[in-house]
């Protein structure tokens, strides 16, 4: 199928918002899953055997990707929220947009991972990151199955909307076509979608140049307001590869690398981390396992840089202890949230879109995409649901991470931020261009 813009709807959508010109319009696409679809049914995380794609949980992800693209463009956040009611509805308000699903090829399901025999912990399928897909190994211990990801699914998509809305509606379509996707762990690379309507035609340098000089008919400029994304900091892109998978995997190995790679992440030869959260937690917990003295002493022992890429975040060391009263040992699982406000929040996604771009020829490029959004600026480490005094006094952001020896952040970010010295790493390290629009 292609774009029919504008084309007159023979009938209104049931309950529809009345508008001036009584015009709706039509937009008509072909998709499909590229990456494995984890989910996407009425549970999370479990595909949906008679509803494998289900139109409300598009609905979902535009009304995201409208914010995403659109949400800039308003001057208060009361302002954004009557007019995102307007085009998607409330509780009390129906939405005026009809969202239509065809599945035309169901696609293959299949475990990422397999269990060897003899073995307790799974191995993943070998295009598959299990940096990224961890969520999904099962337990043998606990008797949970091992996840499996539907690829290659095909489906029509119909989209009725009032023609005064038609802009924004496209808006949303395209970033979630691009920079979103179905079911779990999408900002990861999960559920990938191609268009041809809304995808690059190509991962040619030129054509990426010019597809992403033709969104800022997409994008807005403006404020940032709440939790949520307003636009994009950045978007890098590495060169074209010739399958998503394999896009796929080149991204998130560079985000494996730069967090935990040996030599970057943590000490090549021991094994121990080069961040300051280990050291932070063992201070804040007094809990450490004597073998694991502080570093030199050149560690800082006051932050949690990685809070920037998104909360929560559950801290698991190796050795650690069953209880807070065990001393002798590294700390036990602990928890780090945002405090918002004042207020601990249960979650705040990461700005780190990490995934395949994939081209309407079968192709895809690596993208790295860092979405705008206020920054984390205080959070709380919890322990067995117990506040750990002091956390809310560390730094998320400081010059001095970026200045000790063996810091991931050093030589990439001065000021000390996470995701600038990523941004740094990827194009430096890895071959990553930006492509900001």
């Amino acid at each position: 199928m292609t774009q029919k813009l504008p084309t007159a709807c023979p009938a209104r959508p049931k309950n529809a918002k009345p508008y001036p010109d009584d015009l709706y319009e039509t937009l008509e696409l072909e998709v499909q899953v590229v990456t494995p679809m984890f989910g996407g049914g009425v549970v999370a995380g479990e595909p949906d055997p008679v509803t494998l794609i289900r139109p409300s949980s598009i609905r979902g992800h535009l009304r995201f990707w409208w914010r995403a693209t659109r949400g800039a463009a308003f001057a208060t956040a009361k302002d954004l929220k009557q007019r995102e009611v307007q085009i998607f509805g409330d509780t009390t308000n129906p939405s005026p947009v009809i969202v239509e699903v065809r599945i035309t090829s169901p696609g293959t399901a299949k475990p990422c991972a397999f269990l060897p025999p003899g073995k307790q912990f799974p191995k993943f399928a070998d295009d598959h990151p299990g940096y990224v897909l961890f969520p999904f190994q099962g337990n043998a211990k606990k008797n949970i199955p091992i996840s499996s990801g539907t690829n290659g699914t095909k489906f029509d998509l119909r989209i009725v909307c009032p023609s005064q809305a038609r802009d924004e509606v496209n808006a949303a379509v395209w970033g979630w076509i691009n920079f979103g996707g179905l079911g779990a762990r999408t900002r990861r690379g999960c559920g990938t979608l191609s268009c041809p309507t809304f995808s690059p035609s190509n991962g040619q340098p030129e054509t990426i140049r010019q597809w992403m000089l033709d969104a800022k008919k997409h994008l807005a400029d403006g404020a940032t307001f709440g939790l949520f994304p307003t636009g994009f900091h950045c978007v890098l892109v590495a060169s074209g590869e010739p399958k998503p998978m394999t896009a796929w995997n080149r991204a998130i190995n560079a985000f494996r690398d730069f967090r935990q790679g040996a030599g970057i992440g943590r000490n090549g030869t021991q094994g121990r981390s080069y961040w300051p959260e280990p050291e932070t937690i063992r201070r804040l917990t007094g809990q450490r396992l004597p073998k694991h003295q502080p570093q030199s002493g050149v560690i800082p022992n006051d932050g949690f840089p990685r809070a920037e890429f998104g909360l929560p975040i559950l801290f698991h060391f190796k050795d650690g202890a069953s209880d807070n009263r065990t001393q002798q040992k590294d700390p036990r699982e602990t928890e780090l949230y945002p405090i918002v406000n004042g207020q601990r929040c249960g979650r705040m996604a990461s700005p780190l879109v990490i995934k395949a771009l994939a081209a309407a020829d079968g192709t895809a490029l690596s993208l790295i995409a860092v979405l705008r959004t206020p920054s984390v600026e205080n959070v709380e480490l919890v322990s067995d649901r117990q506040v750990i005094h002091g956390s809310t006094n560390c730094h998320i952001r400081h010059e001095r991470f970026a200045t000790y020896e063996g810091s991931p952040l050093k030589g990439r970010n001065e000021n000390g931020s996470a995701i600038d010295a990523f941004i740094a790493f990827a194009t430096i390290d890895r071959g990553f261009k930006e492509v900001q629009p």
